[in-house]
Parts: structure tokens; C-alpha cells; sequence
């Protein structure tokens, strides 16, 4: 009997550190993609403005070859724009995804404890 006890002990305390490790992966993985998350939304914010900057002077440009090349790289930028967007959006899924598995790890662990 106290052998069987012992035995569930160790296999707690096994199960516990587990999740422990578990756990901080976990949370370096979010920070790693926090900080990817933080430096997109930097990039797409100096992209938006870059491209509001463009807009402001094909609003001033009369109409002509200027205009249109000025209108071309709009296009691209904007473009880039759209891809760097969706970047974000991946990384703040991936945030919430890991946030929810570390709080289900919280869970687990509370109850292994």
C-alpha cells in the first residue's frame, strides 16, 4: 500500500514537472511571437503611412506619366500593405492560441498539484 502511494506520488511529481516545462516553452513561444507581433504592427503602421504620404502627392499631381508611375507604386505598396496585414493577423491568432494553451496548462497543472 504505501508502496502503490508512493508510486502515485512520484507519478504526480513526474506529471507536474511536465507541465512545468511544458509551460515555460510555452511562454517563451509567446513572447518570441509577441515580439514578432509588436515589430509587424511597427512595419504596417511605417508601410500605412509611407502609402498616405504617396496619396498626398498624386492628389497634388496633374495628370500624366509622373502621375502614373506615382499611381503604380501606390499599387505595390499597398499590396505589401495587405500582405503585412495579414501576417498580423496570423500573429495575434498564434497569441491567442498560445494564451489559451497556457491557461489550460494553469489548469492542468492546478489540478495535478
Amino acid at each position: 500500500v504505501i508502496d502503490g502511494v508512493k508510486e502515485d506520488k512520484m507519478k504526480a511529481m513526474k506529471k507536474i514537472k511536465k507541465l512545468q516545462h511544458e509551460k515555460k516553452k510555452n511562454e517563451e513561444k509567446s513572447k518570441k511571437v509577441k515580439n514578432l507581433y509588436h515589430d509587424l504592427k511597427k512595419d504596417l503602421e511605417g508601410g500605412m503611412h509611407s502609402y498616405k504620404e504617396l496619396q498626398e502627392e498624386f492628389d497634388k499631381l496633374e495628370e500624366g506619366d509622373e502621375k502614373d508611375k506615382l499611381e503604380e507604386s501606390m499599387a505595390e505598396l499597398l499590396e505589401k500593405i495587405e500582405k503585412k496585414r495579414g501576417k498580423l493577423v496570423e500573429a495575434k491568432e498564434a497569441l491567442a492560441n498560445l494564451k489559451a494553451k497556457s491557461v489550460s496548462m494553469d489548469e492542468e497543472l492546478m489540478e495535478a498539484r
